[in-house]
């Protein structure tokens, strides 16, 4: 049977963080529609999914919205290690027993693939080189990229996840609510808080984005903003 309880809310740092929402499926998922298996379910933000180390025999595919993966160090130290936008899989289809956390970021909405569902080896194979990819192209980030390029990089990411390809190639501002916490962005760029601060001023003041009420996030410069992040593809 699908549980869940409602989410606690975020402290926004790695040892605050507390949540509620845990997902478990039978072993075999009532079909939601005659052309795909699993349980369709919709999630607010700051859902926890499930934890670092834990055991999983779900496989989580998004439909809509954003998932953030992060790992633990002993001492309460946090490294956001992706965001997961629409049509990424993970859970056990990665591996049975998770080395990271997996929780939404935005509203989103998620389908839950029970143990027994079956997947074709090329999109396997594919969310694979793309985990991969990624994963090298953030490495490179964390170890070459300077504090200002990390920021921008991370600018143009979330554009693209929240916006779509329009964020890339249409005309004009693009604009998002920003999903991340300055603590969340340190995090995940591997800078500490007021580097992070410092750095979205710096974007600011240079007139490539403008951060409003809300953390309302514009693009102004999308061309501008690509060039300070020494932008590469496969980081999105």
């Amino acid at each position: 049977m699908l549980e869940n309880s409602s989410p606690a809310s975020s402290a926004g740092s790695a040892a605050g963080h507390a949540y509620s929402h845990v997902l478990t499926l039978p072993v075999r998922a009532p079909r939601s529609s005659p052309h795909s298996d699993g349980i369709a379910i919709r999630l607010p933000g700051r859902s926890r999914l499930f934890d670092q180390s834990e055991e999983v025999g779900s496989t989580f595919e998004i439909v809509q919205g954003a998932v953030m993966l992060s790992r633990l160090l002993r001492d309460g130290r946090r490294q956001i290690v992706d965001i997961l936008g629409p049509g990424r899989l993970f859970g056990a289809v990665m591996s049975p027993v998770q080395e990271v956390a997996a929780e939404t970021l935005t509203a989103s909405e998620i389908r839950v693939h029970g143990p027994d569902a079956e997947f074709s080896e090329a999109r396997i194979n594919n969310e694979l080189r793309l985990a991969i990819d990624r994963l090298q192209t953030h490495a490179v980030l964390l170890g070459r990229k300077t504090a200002l390029e990390r920021v921008a990089s991370g600018m143009v990411g979330l554009a693209v996840l929240l916006a779509g390809s329009r964020a890339l190639n249409g005309n004009g501002p693009i604009s998002f609510r920003l999903p991340l916490t300055r603590s969340d962005l340190a995090d995940w760029l591997g800078l500490v808080l007021e580097t992070v601060s410092r750095n979205l001023s710096q974007l600011q003041k240079a007139g490539l984005i403008s951060i409003e009420k809300q953390d309302r996030v514009q693009i102004l410069d999308m061309a501008g903003l690509k060039q300070v992040a020494a932008y590469e593809t496969k980081w999105i």
